[in-house]
């Protein structure tokens, strides 16, 4: 993992694994996606935590709340795409390497086949 400027990071290709990041905090996971055609330096992005699986924000609330109160199952969206929009020129990046990815992938194998075993 390297943390980099925003201005390294608009460099970057499509599918970057990336987290914004403030001093001592990384900020969410997400995949960088394209450029927005109207701002050469804003982009799309998927996030990959928390994304219900819904028509908008009233509905998400509705399935979320739903949840807390009959712990209900939802499910998610990991393919919907947002644009970031915001402009801060001293944003930091921490962004992911190939090995940080791979390393990523592995664990999250290891934890699904310990912790959802079938019965």
């Amino acid at each position: 993992m390297k943390i980099i400027s925003r201005e390294m990071f608009l460099k970057l290709p499509i599918g970057t694994l990336y987290s914004k990041y403030r001093p001592g905090v990384n900020e969410g996971l997400k995949i960088k996606g394209e450029d927005y055609i109207c701002h050469a330096d804003d982009w799309y992005y998927q996030d990959l935590i928390g994304n219900v699986n819904s028509s908008g924000s009233n509905e998400t609330f509705d399935i979320l709340f739903k949840s807390e109160k009959d712990h209900s199952s939802f499910s998610l969206d990991f393919d919907t795409e947002g644009r970031d929009g915001f402009f801060n020129e001293k944003q930091l990046f921490a962004v992911y390497e190939k090995e940080d990815v791979t390393q990523l992938v592995e664990r999250l194998i290891k934890a699904l086949n310990r912790g959802y075993k079938k019965n």
